[in-house]
């Protein structure tokens, strides 16, 4: 990700030492020297770890699932790592596929995304039921804060302020826990 690098610019310090007129010179002190230590990189972001929680078919495991979905949406946007999303969904989710999409269009165009992470909140959560398929609807109200697309030269950047969205995972249980079907963005 093309994060802005930290340089560490260290000053050089010239000792001057003078003779003092002896007939048997002593050698000179040593030169001090400065050792500066560059400081940490900025921590790379770590993919999350699915809950047990989010594997049960509850509506606290449903909620838990969303909570997750969001994370590993946030981890892929700060690093191009898209894999965890289409893992996480069927194929057809539209919503997903294209999220999915314009990350990795980024990263492949040699940009980064810095920011959008999301805060959801307000969960209501629809337990349904169609002959053995287990389904669970969670809408949710997501915050996202002020976000930068960086894209090689500044000329094509796009910063937004912080947004808010109401969302619709449609979710179905599987055998593992569950898999978003649908992802819808709410009016």
């Amino acid at each position: 990700m093309g994060r802005t690098a930290h340089v560490l610019i260290g000053l050089g310090l010239l000792t001057l030492s003078a003779c003092s007129g002896s007939a048997d010179p002593s050698p000179p002190p040593p030169t001090p020297t400065v050792s500066s230590t560059p400081p940490d990189p900025t921590p790379s972001p770590t993919a999350p770890v699915m809950p047990d929680a989010a594997k049960a078919h509850t509506k606290a495991g449903a909620k838990a699932f969303v909570e997750y979905f969001w994370q590993v949406v946030d981890y892929a946007q700060a690093t191009g790592d898209t894999p965890a999303i289409t893992a996480l969904s069927l194929g057809g989710c539209k919503g997903c596929e294209g999220g999915a999409r314009s990350i990795e269009k980024v990263y492949a165009a040699g940009g980064s995304i810095r920011g959008g992470q999301t805060r959801p909140s307000r969960y209501r959560v629809e337990w349904l039921k169609a002959g053995k398929l287990q389904l669970a609807y969670v809408t949710i109200d997501l915050r996202f804060s002020n976000q930068t697309v960086d894209m090689p030269g500044s000329a094509n950047d796009k910063t937004s302020g912080g947004s808010h969205a109401r969302d619709r995972l449609e979710l179905l249980a599987t055998h593992d826990g569950w898999k978003v079907a649908q992802l819808v963005v709410l009016p």
